[in-house]
Parts: C-alpha cells; structure tokens; sequence
C-alpha cells in the first residue's frame, strides 16, 4: 500500500483531525460581542459593526490566554473533530480531496453512461448524467448510482433532495424541457439546474435561488447600513438622512455597472461582474442572464430609505418632510 510522504501525511492528519472554535464565542470571549443597549432594552449584539471587526482578532498572547484556556479563570473554548471522516469547510484541500476521493466512482459511472450512449460529469459534488431514454432509464440510472456511490464510502450518499430528473426532446428544431418528479413533494421545476445555473431548451439562466440570496444579502446590508446611518446621525430628520446617505457608495459593494473591466482577478469581481461573464460565456443562450437582475437599483434604494424610515420612528426621530 503507498504511504504519504511525512509531510504530506503530517498536514492529511491535522486537516481531518482539525480543532475549531465557535464563532460567536470567540467573539465574546474577545469582547466583540455581549449586551448592548438598543431603544432601552439590552439585547445581544457585535459592541461594533461586524464590518469593521480587525482580520486579526487578538494578539498571539490574548489568543493562549482567552482562546486556549491559559488564564485559568476563562477556560478553552477549542474543540476537536472527534469524527472518523470530514475536513473544515473551505479549507483549499476540501475541494481537492472532493474530486479525487470518487474518481473511481467516475470510472464505474462513466463506463455505465458510454454502455448506454451517454455521458457522465461531475464536479466536485455535483453530478451530471445524460442518458437517451425516459423515466424509466432516469429511474434505473438514480438506483445504480445510489448504490455505487455506498460502494465508494459508508458515510457518502446522494440525497433524494437534490436529485433533479430533467427530459429533453427535440421538436420542430428546438428542445422541449419537462421535468420528471421522483418524489410527490418534489416541487416543480422550470428548467435542469447544474453547477449554479439553469437550462430550460432555449435559454440559460443563473439558479432562482442564486439570485434570490443575492437580494436576500443586499437587503440584509441595507437593513444593516440604514440603522447605522440614523445612530450616526441623531441631529437628522428622516428625510436629511435618506438625502445624506451614499447609495452610490452602497450599489458598488455589490455593482459596478458602469464601464466595468471584467479581469482575471476575481477579488474584484462583484455579482454583477459573475452575471456579465456568465452572459458572455454562454452567448446568444444567456442573453437573458442580466435581465434577472433587473430593478436591482430601486430595490437597494427601497430597502434602505425602509430601514431608515423603521430605525428613525424606533428612535423618535420626526419626519420633518411629511405634511
């Protein structure tokens, strides 16, 4: 059997036999996080906006102190992953480990689609079988690879949940899309999703789901940044606050729609940068792809005078425009 070098095996043992601690505890071992007052009540709550926490949350000396129980009177908050498998979300070898852990999975998998004349992809988790048929082929196909996927890991599994059963049909030069339930709660679909985007026969579209987040994320900034701006400004009335707030400044942390320069460096990159490459990368086909992001200005800018509008009243701001 080959064995990892030991220093390869020395970082395979401390990615899966890793330690970690919560994050809200450590903020509130640290003094980030704890009572604060809000309209005369004292609620839990970040001591100061969690987007100007410091990247380094303590210095090394506070971390043994605090963190790992070295002052007696605050005991370890580290704890350990006592489970035979599993590594740290987003640690760079998880996707990496991902990949090459099935690929005799995909050796089976793909030999199963070419005997049929088919095709078989997968990335990372997300798999991708096209076979020619319907919903009995689809049927056969789930139960073979649900098994084979046991045969590869007892801890691994394909979840009903995220099982999608698409059906393609080419009629007068153009592809129908019908979607196959396999369950009876199963909520219908309107196109084969994969890999963050959604095909229906004609057109391809980034996932509903995606962008909803996307808008759940800014109204959740909105909400935030509008209650910040009416505690910044108490001198204000409602409408000096919603005429003094930057929401071109607001629209860049998530747009840069003007004359964008879409580089290789993803870093820069805001959703609308990841909707403009998409629509270039899929052509003709993804013509429709910025459109769902239609209304987003005047959606940002409701979210925002809302949340100034509901933090002012809480504060018995008057709203010295109205009448």
């Amino acid at each position: 059997m080959a064995q990892l070098p030991p220093d390869h095996y020395a970082i395979f043992k401390n990615i899966t036999r890793y330690h970690f601690v919560d994050q809200r505890t450590t903020y509130r071992r640290l003094g980030y996080f704890g009572l604060r007052e809000r309209n005369g009540q004292m609620i839990d709550g970040f001591l100061r906006p969690y987007r100007d926490m410091p990247k380094q949350l303590c210095s090394n000396a506070d971390f043994r102190a605090k963190i790992c129980g070295g002052d007696p009177a605050l005991p370890s908050i580290i704890q350990k992953n006592d489970l035979p498998h599993g590594v740290p979300q987003g640690a760079p070898i998880s996707d990496l480990i991902a990949n090459f852990y099935l690929l005799d999975f995909d050796v089976v998998m793909a030999g199963y689609a070419r005997s049929r004349g088919g095709r078989y992809m997968r990335y990372s988790d997300d798999i991708l079988l096209i076979l020619p048929g319907g919903a009995s082929e689809a049927s056969a196909a789930i139960g073979f690879a649900t098994a084979e996927m046991r045969n590869h890991g007892p801890e691994l599994r394909i979840k009903d949940s995220k099982t999608c059963v698409a059906q393609f049909e080419r009629r007068a030069g153009a592809l129908s899309f019908r979607h196959l339930p396999q369950r009876p709660d199963e909520p219908a679909k309107n196109g084969f999703e994969y890999l963050g985007f959604r095909y229906d026969g004609h057109r391809v579209y980034v996932r509903d789901s995606t962008i909803s987040r996307f808008f759940a994320k800014v109204a959740g900034a909105a909400n935030r940044d509008g209650w910040r701006h009416v505690e910044a400004n108490p001198a204000m009335d409602v409408g000096q606050m919603i005429s003094g707030f930057d929401f071109s400044l607001f629209s860049q942390r998530f747009s840069r729609r003007k004359k964008e320069n879409l580089t290789d460096d993803y870093r820069s990159w805001t959703f609308y940068s990841y909707l403009k490459r998409s629509a270039e990368a899929f052509g003709p086909k993804g013509d429709r792809i910025l459109k769902q992001a239609k209304g987003f200005d005047d959606f940002m800018k409701a979210r925002v005078e809302g949340a100034i509008v509901r933090a002012a009243a809480k504060r018995g701001v008057a709203d010295k425009t109205a009448g």
